[in-house]
């Protein structure tokens, strides 16, 4: 997975150079669209861990939702979250699950063309849970983490102001730490979103 979402994120820089333009076409981030709602699917390659252990989890995945204010053809900024599904975790944990939610700043490298690619910076808090299956122990953890992002995305048109768009992503977390026994296994995770969404 890891390979896959990294291969994309490269791939998408070189589609930048190339690209096709149809004429007489608007382009899909025409100026008088102010404002954009998607809804996506993520998958992350983030892994929870025991403390001096192995790894617990096998990355995570769930959906994503955001909205955009379009000042120009150029810039969109906004907010965005995810909520990742619950799974549980041996030996200890009955249930874990996490969302991250966040501030988006997008840049669009070709607004004109067809298909449209942008780059993406943001940042936001990940707030992770972990209910715990012994009694002897207390029943939750909750821990917070402040992240930051950047990223690039392809989108092209389906039908008048809806579109789809792919986006690999590097996502740094400020802090490794979730609880006394788990911790993310790495500072660092890539992720990829598939969005469908509408400009109005």
């Amino acid at each position: 997975m890891k390979y896959v979402l990294i291969s994309f994120f490269l791939f998408s820089f070189s589609l930048s150079f190339g690209q096709i333009y149809r004429a007489g076409e608007a382009p899909s981030s025409s100026p008088e669209l102010h404002w954009e709602v998607a809804a996506g699917w993520s998958a992350s390659t983030g892994e929870t861990e025991l403390k001096e252990g192995s790894s617990s989890t096998s990355g995570q995945h769930g959906w994503s939702g955001r909205f955009l204010y379009i000042p120009s053809t150029r810039w969109a900024l906004g907010g965005e979250g995810t909520f990742f599904l619950s799974h549980k975790i041996n030996p200890l944990v009955a249930r874990y699950h996490s969302y991250r939610v966040g501030l988006l700043a997008q840049y669009r490298l070709t607004p004109d063309t067809i298909p449209l690619v942008y780059l993406l910076a943001g940042a936001g808090v990940t707030s992770h849970h972990l209910n715990y299956v012994s009694a002897y122990w207390k029943k939750e953890d909750t821990k917070e983490i402040v992240y930051a992002m950047a990223g690039a995305g392809l989108e092209a048109p389906l039908w008048q102001n809806i579109f789809v768009a792919v986006e690999g992503r590097a996502v740094y977390n400020k802090g490794r730490n979730l609880s006394e026994f788990y911790g993310l296994s790495s500072r660092w995770e890539a992720e990829g979103k598939i969005w469908l969404g509408v400009r109005f």
